[in-house]
């Protein structure tokens, strides 16, 4: 299928400027990054024209990857915008020639073609979008920063409008992969899985701007939920695990039942689930103790190595790793547990991953107790 019968048969997913303008903003604060060709065929006056135009510019790039298929934004006055997510440089200047070429018979005196690279020409596009004329060159200057606000917790009607957005929205810009490690003799750190999460704080500073984390434990749930399974959709996604084994995933009680992670358990051949570690946080556990036995023993049944999370100096030797079901335990660094003496919980230590173990005190106190997982900015800088 063409670009301009993959447009004609999926106009509904045409944006418009309000859409555009999220995406700037979101670019600029998070520092996402983006190639945008905009096209300014407001230049050219025959509504049929410019419709060929647009049909005439997606055909001519055909030759870009097909995989980063563009999003497209409808502008006042006729204007159009094509948004990739991979696209190098290189690949973004030889499309804007590729088009000006194909154009250049509509365009008369006109310039039609401009291209952007998001953070970095922000500004040179915002004023393009409001009327300005575009500078030919010139790198935008930073954003103003802006006032400080205070942000008010995420309520459940604005929590609805974020899980909206969350639907249609490109989530792997808010993945964040956290390097599980042990210790070699030569004190070297070895990475043995990356636990792969997507960033709650970064997806509602983006989706939902002026809002702040849930403050009700069930509006956090239901947020980790929607999180869940729109990770476990993007892994499941052709390619995506392609050479990321092992790996680990931090998933609620009830998402290990959801039809999104039948999708994704699909996708693994049984040797390779063996190699993918599920993080169950403990408050999840408890919080949907009726499913956890089924949902445990369905996730062991698939061959998938579990890890309790969330254990702290406060709730260490509450959950026997063995009787709970579970082959690891992920226990927070604090400097409280250096001062608790309780040899007995220690007794599996050796399946022990010691998290945020950000300071060398953290490693030499895992160390002594026989801990040898480690998952922290010290072993991160020390590779």
């Amino acid at each position: 299928m063409s670009s301009a019968q993959r447009a004609a048969s999926a106009d509904g997913n045409v944006r418009d400027i309000a859409y555009l303008h999220k995406l700037i903003s979101n670019c600029v604060a998070l520092r996402i990054e983006r190639s945008v060709l905009y096209l300014r065929l407001s230049g050219i006056a025959d509504d049929l024209a410019r419709a060929d135009c647009f049909s005439a510019a997606l055909s001519a790039l055909d030759w870009l990857p097909y995989a980063d298929v563009p999003g497209k934004y409808r502008l006042p006055h006729g204007d159009f915008a094509l948004v990739w997510r991979k696209l190098t440089e290189k690949q973004l200047r030889s499309a804007a020639a590729v088009l000006k070429e194909r154009l250049r018979p509509a365009a008369g005196e006109e310039e039609l073609v401009h291209p952007f690279r998001l953070p970095f020409d922000a500004q040179r596009l915002s004023r393009l979008l409001s009327g300005s004329p575009a500078p030919a060159s010139a790198p935008a200057a930073e954003p103003a920063t802006p006032e400080t606000t205070v942000a008010e917790p995420l309520d459940f009607p604005a929590l609805a409008e974020l899980e909206a957005a969350l639907a249609t929205s490109d989530v792997e810009p808010f993945v964040r992969r956290r390097a599980v490690c042990r210790q070699a003799q030569d004190g070297q750190f070895l990475r043995l899985w990356e636990q792969y999460r997507l960033s709650a704080p970064e997806v509602v500073a983006a989706l939902a701007p002026g809002c702040a984390a849930p403050a009700a434990d069930w509006l956090t749930r239901r947020l980790t939920r929607t999180l869940d399974r729109r990770l476990l959709a993007l892994l499941s996604a052709p390619g995506q695990l392609r050479g990321g084994i092992p790996f680990g995933l931090k998933l609620n009680v009830a998402s290990l039942v959801s039809p999104e992670f039948l999708r994704f358990d699909s996708m693994l051949p049984f040797p390779l689930r063996e190699q993918v570690i599920i993080e169950i946080d403990a408050a999840s556990m408890v919080a949907e103790i009726a499913t956890f036995p089924f949902a445990r023993d369905f996730a062991r049944s698939r061959g998938y190595l579990l890890q309790l999370g969330g254990v702290t100096a406060g709730t260490l030797g509450q959950f026997p790793l063995r009787e709970a079901g579970f082959d690891l335990l992920s226990l927070q660094w604090s400097a409280e547990l250096a001062v608790r003496d309780a040899p007995e919980a220690f007794a599996d230590a050796d399946h022990f991953v010691l998290a945020e173990a950000d300071s060398q005190s953290a490693l030499s106190w895992g160390k002594e107790r026989g801990i040898n997982l480690f998952q922290g900015r010290t072993t991160e800088a020390s590779r």
